[in-house]
């Protein structure tokens, strides 16, 4: 993306976001997962993902599978094969239109998800690809099995920063610590110059076990009002 001679053609989609992880065996698509973006926001030149949740909760089962026959049918066209797959897309009423295709594991906790929903994990996964170890395909297809299965929700969250300036760090952690729901938390390095109008730096990023979007919601307005991000905007 360049700023003033490229254009983000997702803010003229309309609909929920969400994003499917797959994994491409030879030319076999296996799409595993779909996350539901539930909270966005957009700046000059980005959106930035705030809240998610998987399994979605806004999709129907028989959107789902159109969702993930959707994907299937796009990576097929692209011709992308022995990949884990990233892809991105917009629910409209004429159904899932793709805004990424991006062949790498999805950021912040996509991991968590193919490890906690799919019981797989995805970095030894691409190297068994790379190895072309013969059992790959029937290993996916149990995860799928297990996704199917899954009545456990949990959600990503991210928090970015409101200006730019010095990361100094963020206060409230040992409250973060110790909330039940909060499986796995990271922050970012401080001590660093962070650029919020061009970069997508996340200051923080959580893994959490949640019953349905609202508890999500929860979730994260409770960390937005118990951490406070410490940001020196002086030059």
């Amino acid at each position: 993306y360049l700023p003033g001679r490229s254009l983000l053609l997702e803010g003229f989609i309309p609909g929920i976001e969400g994003s499917v992880e797959c994994v491409v065996v030879g030319e076999q698509v296996h799409a595993l997962l779909i996350n539901e973006k539930l909270m966005l926001t957009e700046r000059s030149g980005t959106v930035l993902e705030n809240l998610l949740i998987s399994p979605p909760t806004s999709f129907t089962d028989a959107q789902c599978e159109q969702i993930r026959q959707y994907a299937m049918e796009c990576l097929h066209a692209v011709g992308l094969t022995n990949a884990v797959v990233h892809f991105e897309f917009r629910m409209t009423d004429a159904g899932p239109v793709v805004i990424e295709i991006n062949p790498r594991v999805g950021g912040l906790y996509v991991n968590a998800a193919f490890r906690d929903l799919a019981g797989i994990d995805p970095y030894q996964l691409y190297l068994s690809l790379l190895l072309g170890e013969p059992d790959v395909n029937a290993r996916l297809d149990a995860a799928a099995r297990q996704v199917a299965q899954a009545s456990q929700h949990y959600s990503m969250l991210a928090i970015y920063p409101e200006h730019s300036g010095h990361f100094k760090g963020i206060e409230g952690l040992e409250w973060l610590a110790q909330q039940p729901s909060v499986l796995e938390y990271a922050q970012q390095e401080s001590g660093h110059f962070i650029d919020a109008d061009i970069e997508e730096h996340y200051l923080l990023k959580c893994w959490a076990k949640v019953d349905d979007a609202a508890y999500a919601h929860a979730v994260h307005d409770a960390i937005r009002h118990n951490l406070r991000v410490i940001i020196d905007n002086k030059a």
